[in-house]
Order: C-alpha cells, then structure tokens, then sequence
C-alpha cells in the first residue's frame, strides 16, 4: 500500500479525521516506511495522540514531517505527542513547522528530548515559543549532545539566546565529529587487537601440537627400545642355558654376553640423553609460551591504557568547551 516514502499533500487536507487516525494507527507495526510526509492535515487532539502511539511503538521511522498541521493545539495531547518521542528510537529528523506550539508545548518537548538519544534535526519554524521556550530549548541542548540542527525561525526569541543556541549546536556538531572519530578508532584498535589475539592463540596451538608431536615419537622410541632390550634378554637366557652344554665355549659366550651388556649400557645412555633433550626441549616451549603470552598481556594493557587516555581527551576537551561556552553566556 505505502512506499518507503509518504506524502499527504492537498488531497490527503480533505482527509476525515478519523480516517487519518486510523492511517496513523496502521502504520504502528510497519517495518518498511522510512519517512513520511503528513503535511497540511489538520491534525490535531486525538490524532496527535496516535502520532504519540506510533513514535513510542515504530522501530523504522527515521524522518517526519507535520507541517502546517495543529499539534500545538491541545497541551494534553500534544504532551502524548512528546512522551512518544521520548520513548522513540529510531527518528533522526522531525518538521514541526507552522504547529501553534507554545511555549508550554516546547517544554513538553525540551522534557522528552533529554532522554531522546536519536534525534538529530527538528524545524520548529513559524511556532509560538517566544523567550520561555526559547530558554527551555537552550537549556535542553546542554544536556542533548545529539541533537545538532534547530531552526527557529519566526518563533519571537530574543536574539541573544538564538546566539546562545547556535552556538550550543555547533559545540553539540563538533562533540559528534569527535565521537564518532573516537568510536571509529576504537572499532580499529579493538579489530586489531582481536586479530592479534587470534594470531597468539594459533601460535599457542601450534606450539602444542609440536610438544604433542614429540611426545609420541619419544614413546615410539621408549618402545622400540624395550622390545630390542627383551630380545637381548632372550638371547642372554638362551646362552645362558647353553654354558652347561657348550663349557668349551664359554670364553666365546662370555666375551658376546660382555658386548651385549656394553651394548645394553649404550643405549640406556642414549636413553637417558634423549630423555634430558626432551626435558630442555619441553622447557624451552614452555619458555617461548610463557614469553608469547606475557607481550600480548602488555600489548593489551597499552590499548586499554591508550582508550583511557583517549576517553580522558574526550571528557577535558568537552569540559573545556563547555567551560569556554559557559564562560562567554
């Protein structure tokens, strides 16, 4: 039925009222509508609440413009309009041009935008604000960093605390910039040390896997040599049975059995070297593991130590500014 874009121009002014509060009604659980254009409708009481109900319940909604419409009107309902907006998450950009909002209605709307965090640009020209609200407006943007475009135009606010405004806004657009700079480079440092930590961890196992490796080939080996050390043993048996058979031989026999035995000697001393290689080869991994895991505990601490620092900037630099503006009003 709706595109991404609606638009109520001068036909949709000769919308009943119920049926426009039912259109608004509708599009409360639509998922596909970005913007929408409500111009020139008339709206006004009961209308403005569902306005309310949508902003407080539609995820997608990003720009909506209510030109030349009444919300201003009633103070009831256009204080629903606010605490929908309050609760709202997703709208960056709200046209109230031409709305017979007071300065009672923008207090409304000063309140509810101190917790609105998304809210990024809203036209208020041709209102009925005048010095109250314009103080209310201005004293909202000290605590809304978000919000960066305001247009009062035709609103009968004294000129000092226009000044006053614009200047707050482009404190709030250069605190953005910065933001969002500090985020981004966040992201980078955060990616970076996730890869390096990836990179660590891949080290470590194939570090294990080597030590795992050896491991087996030792025990290979530890068999090998047992089952040649049982086949000399049998042999020794056999000549040993032998001797009271072949007494004429035993010269022979003890001279082999000698070498056997030296033999034996030999290789229990391999043994044992290879053993105490496996023992220096064990704890030199363990060494490089233990080396590998004490730099990246250091690279850690630098970037927490480097966010720190950066959020430190962050905070001196808005106190600063905050201090130069407070300083100049």
């Amino acid at each position: 039925m709706f595109q991404s874009r609606c638009r109520f121009g001068q036909t949709a002014a000769k919308t009943w009222p119920q049926g426009m509060k039912e259109i608004i009604s509708g599009l409360v659980t639509n998922t596909s509508i970005q913007k929408l254009n409500l111009k020139g409708n008339h709206i006004r009481g009961d209308t403005v609440e569902a306005l309310g109900m949508l902003l407080r319940n539609n995820k997608t909604l990003t720009s909506l413009c209510l030109e030349w419409n009444d919300l201003g009107m009633l103070e009831s309902s256009f204080a629903i309009f606010c605490d929908g907006l309050r609760a709202n998450t997703s709208l960056k950009r709200l046209d109230l041009r031409n709305n017979q909002i007071t300065h009672c209605g923008i207090k409304e709307l000063a309140e509810a935008l101190y917790c609105n965090k998304t809210l990024k640009a809203i036209d208020l020209k041709w209102n009925k604000i005048g010095l109250v609200g314009g103080r209310a407006l201005l004293n909202l943007l000290y605590q809304n960093k978000t919000l960066v475009t305001l247009d009062l135009t035709g609103n009968d606010i004294p000129c000092d605390i226009v000044r006053s405004i614009e200047s707050v806004l482009l404190r709030n657009e250069e605190f953005q910039f910065m933001s969002n700079n500090c985020k981004r480079k966040t992201h980078l440092l955060c990616k970076k040390y996730r890869n390096l930590e990836s990179d660590r961890k891949n080290q470590v196992i194939d570090l294990l896997d080597q030590l795992n490796h050896a491991e087996e080939d030792l025990k290979k080996e530890k068999k090998n040599t047992g089952f040649q050390f049982t086949q000399l043993q049998k042999l020794v048996e056999e000549k040993t049975e032998a001797f009271n058979e072949l007494y004429c031989k035993f010269t022979q026999l003890e001279l082999g059995l000698s070498v056997a035995q030296q033999k034996l000697k030999d290789q229990e001393n391999l043994n044992k070297h290879l053993e105490a290689k496996h023992t220096d080869i064990v704890h030199q991994h363990q060494m490089e593991a233990s080396i590998a895991k004490k730099k990246s505990s250091e690279k850690e601490r630098k970037l927490l130590k480097e966010l720190a620092e950066a959020s430190t900037q962050i905070s001196q630099l808005e106190y600063k500014v905050i201090f130069f503006f407070l300083c100049n009003w």
